[in-house]
């Protein structure tokens, strides 16, 4: 409004030429003129600007295209939104795609969250997957059927692969559409059979989905009280439900095995800052607030006779309030005993969060692998993501001996970790 009065009284003000040559203003060029040309004859010339009112032409064009790139990002806003809600926490202005994984996994960009709108399937009974773990899985067959609805939306984070393990194998067709969005939440999977989850100081954490596999049921909690139950008789069991249930920071989200055997139960989640949904239109402030940051970082570590402890903040130079780390790559320095299992803890949460340990292994011939699952681990499905995650206070790398494939080993690890600030 301001701008558009700007230009409405520009254009009533008067505009004065550089160059007139009518010098004495009677509508004509004639003898008379020459005297106002001939009082400056022989001197250099340089041309002034136009001048509209007290000021120049060139900033009134400025201030009109301003004013037109503002009403063109308006116009984009009411046209795709940018609003933010439960379902879709960063907002609606992104890039629309559709996605065919029979074949090949997708993984998302790291800057990016992709929000699952609709699932297609045929012939595959299909148990979608993110980093190798199961999260929903679609009753299809030989039918193809649409998955989501009603506001609900499934968010796969930044640098996740998303998957699926085929029931039926049948020429299978698996088809994603959805939204890529700037990151702002943090995805995360909680696998609540393995330990419960403390919500971070400064944050809410916005339940998805909730899936479980086995004869058994349980019953979900936050700080003990009782919200929704995982498990029945089938064998696969699920719920969407769209961010609406949300535990604060420093709630504890644990599970209550009633009866039977829970094989999984795994929490599809996302952790945003409690801020996140506040502004003009619940647009927030991710950005200006507390955005996530991913970049690689490396550290030697020697664990051939005892525990080796890095600190996080020593790699990103500040304390943060929730990371996540894969390793990207492994050198060995010794030619023996090459294999150690890294953890990642806290002063708070003493353990691995959500995703378990990861076992490093060398074969003395300058590779290296990531087991995701230590041979002496109980439970496969816990530990199959490759990443590490902890939400408390002061977390710290833990490199430790292993014996499987040797007793120990020294090296340099590359890791890429997503954090926010502390």
């Amino acid at each position: 409004m301001m701008c558009a009065v700007s230009l409405g009284a520009a254009a009533q003000s008067t505009i004065t030429y550089p160059y007139n040559p009518d010098g004495n203003a009677d509508g004509d060029i004639a003898v008379g003129d020459l005297q106002d040309f001939l009082t400056v004859y022989g001197n250099p010339f340089s041309p002034s600007e136009i001048m509209v009112g007290d000021s120049s032409l060139t900033y009134w064009v400025e201030q009109l295209s301003q004013t037109i790139q503002e009403q063109q990002e308006m116009i984009e806003l009411l046209q795709y939104g940018n609003s933010k809600n439960l379902a879709f926490p960063d907002g609606f202005g992104g890039d629309f795609i559709v996605l065919n994984i029979s074949n090949e996994d997708f993984t998302v960009p790291q800057d990016k969250n992709f929000f699952i709108t609709n699932q297609y399937s045929q012939n595959a009974l299909p148990r979608i997957t993110v980093d190798d773990i199961p999260v929903f899985e679609v009753d299809g067959g030989t039918l193809a059927t649409s998955q989501f609805g009603s506001g609900s939306t499934y968010i796969v984070g930044g640098g996740s692969v998303l998957g699926y393990t085929p029931i039926v194998n049948a020429s299978p067709v698996v088809n994603f559409s959805g939204i890529l969005v700037d990151r702002g939440v943090e995805p995360i999977v909680v696998d609540l059979l393995q330990e419960d989850f403390v919500v971070p100081q400064g944050y809410n954490l916005h339940l998805m989905s909730v899936y479980s596999e086995g004869f058994g049921s349980g019953f979900a909690q936050i700080d003990g009280v009782e919200l929704f139950r995982m498990g029945s008789n089938p064998t696969m069991w699920q719920n969407l439900i769209g961010g609406q249930v949300i535990a604060s920071g420093n709630q504890t989200v644990s599970l209550v095995v009633a009866n039977g055997n829970l094989e999984l139960a795994n929490l599809s989640c996302y952790l945003a800052p409690i801020d996140h949904f506040s502004g003009p239109n619940n647009s927030g402030d991710s950005e200006g607030g507390n955005p996530v940051h991913t970049a690689d970082y490396l550290f030697e570590f020697d664990a051939t006779l005892q525990n080796d402890t890095i600190l996080v903040q020593d790699l990103v130079g500040q304390d943060v309030a929730y990371v996540t780390a894969e390793v990207v790559h492994v050198d060995w320095y010794t030619a023996f005993d090459q294999d150690v299992v890294l953890s990642l803890k806290s002063g708070s949460i003493s353990s691995t969060r959500n995703f378990g340990d990861l076992e490093l292994r060398g074969f003395y011939n300058g590779e290296s692998v990531i087991q995701r699952t230590p041979r002496n681990s109980s439970s496969v499905f816990t530990k199959t993501i490759g990443k590490l995650s902890n939400s408390g206070s002061a977390p710290y790398f833990v490199v430790s001996p292993y014996s499987f494939n040797g007793t120990g080993g020294a090296g340099q690890i590359t890791v890429r970790l997503s954090y926010r600030k502390s």
